[in-house]
């Protein structure tokens, strides 16, 4: 969830539970005092409610989709980034390098899954009255720690995404310059800042809990953090929506510009234009995963976020529903990050290349079939030259000899005139 209030829901409907009336429930939780909640705690260990079975939890049908998704995930970018390492340099572009970034930023997804099952098996919520601020600030902290985790994976995913638009958009607008502009050590710049925005806005909400409002004084720094008016949140739904509307502008005019090349109907810019709407067609689907996989996680954090302000009756009396669908949300995240490197895998030469490049390194079978490649390769440069030096030669040949057609014509000319000027004379 993104808010602490979640944590004093439960509280709430645990006291409801213990038979307290609902207008005792409804008094603010930091007006409750230890001798209120020891009506209940004569019978009951409250604490021990809130303490997650590992074992249960490990064993429940979410949990284990979510352990194999996270196992089959990290496995694919790992080897999507060897593969991808593995690209002839000759052909290795600055997209290339934008693609190691995007495997990275979903295995950092992975990760981010990966300590939200721990922090909750093993780290589980404390009550506010039950222990001090001390004593829960590792379990506020941890929650904390695991939405600032989800909300840098977002971001860098988008901003991956936001960056590779662009380079298609110099790739396709200005060919001839992309070398010079696309440069190995300002993609490389390029994708540390984005990697730093995503780092500093993801954890942004900690900087919140630096301040020390009066009303939140028996809070400590984490819980000041969740309790703020500001949320990370905020920010990741800025610029989604500023990332989608950019790149929808680049792809709209990129279209038109592809469009535009069927007027030139030469055999190379054919070869470019086939390439480029491949190239396009690829990352449009990877937008596609993305769009489908995290804006729903979006737009349940936004959901909540308002719900919390505006009724946060309503998600005391859904909780446990709103609970399972987070769990169901960080499977689509996971989602997204498995089906990233198998589009790649499919849809580019250059990326199967790199497979079977470093498969060569462990299997005959892949060391012949690289060989096999190089030989085709050099066949069809030979005859791709053949064909450029036969279409010169052939072109020689018609210019000659319209030359010498032309000057037969002119001599042919000279000798009528001349023979016209005799016979008058």
């Amino acid at each position: 969830m993104t808010n602490l209030t979640v944590q004093y829901l439960q509280m709430e409907m645990l006291l409801q539970q213990m038979g307290i009336n609902k207008t005792f429930v409804n008094v603010p939780m930091e007006n409750l005092t230890m001798e209120d909640i020891n009506r209940f705690l004569q019978s009951l260990n409250l604490t021990k409610m809130l303490e997650i079975d590992m074992d249960k939890y490990l064993q429940e049908p979410v949990t284990i989709i979510l352990i194999i998704l996270c196992i089959m995930a990290l496995c694919t970018n790992v080897l999507s980034i060897l593969a991808t390492t593995h690209v002839p340099s000759n052909i290795f572009t600055a997209h290339f390098r934008l693609i190691l970034s995007l495997a990275a930023s979903d295995i950092f997804t992975v990760f981010s899954v990966v300590v939200h099952i721990m922090n909750k098996a093993l780290n589980p919520p404390l009550l506010f009255h039950m222990h001090t601020k001390d004593e829960r600030l590792l379990s506020a902290c941890g929650f904390q720690f695991v939405v600032s985790l989800n909300v840098t994976a977002h971001l860098i995913s988008l901003l991956n995404l936001f960056a590779m638009a662009q380079d298609h958009y110099v790739a396709i607008m200005k060919p001839l310059h992309y070398n010079q502009i696309m440069t190995s050590s300002r993609v490389k710049l390029m994708i540390v800042a984005l990697w730093g925005i995503a780092i500093l806005g993801g954890f942004s909400n900690f900087y919140a809990g630096l301040e020390k409002p009066p009303e939140l004084e028996k809070f400590n720094m984490c819980e000041r953090a969740l309790y703020s008016n500001y949320q990370a949140e905020y920010l990741l739904i800025l610029l989604t929506v500023l990332c989608f509307l950019g790149i929808t502008v680049i792809y709209i005019t990129l279209y038109s510009k592809i469009k535009a090349m069927d007027k030139f109907p030469v055999a190379v810019m054919s070869k470019n234009k086939m390439h480029n709407k491949k190239a396009l067609v690829t990352t449009l689907l990877i937008i596609g995963t993305f769009g489908i996989c995290w804006l729903p996680d979006m737009f349940f954090e936004l959901a909540m976020i308002i719900q919390v302000h505006v009724d946060a009756s309503k998600v005391k009396d859904f909780l446990v529903v709103f609970v399972q669908a987070n769990n169901y949300l960080y499977i689509l995240l996971l989602c997204n990050s498995l089906l990233d490197p198998i589009i790649y895998a499919i849809r580019l030469k250059e990326v199967q290349l790199g497979y079977i490049s470093f498969l060569s390194k462990h299997s005959t079978y892949f060391r012949r079939m690289l060989h096999q490649r190089r030989l085709n390769r050099q066949s069809s440069q030979s005859l791709s030259t053949e064909h450029t030096r036969t279409s010169v030669v052939t072109n020689s040949d018609h210019r000659n000899s319209a030359s010498l057609l032309g000057k037969k014509t002119n001599t042919n000319e000279e000798t009528g005139d001349f023979q016209k000027l005799v016979s008058v004379t």
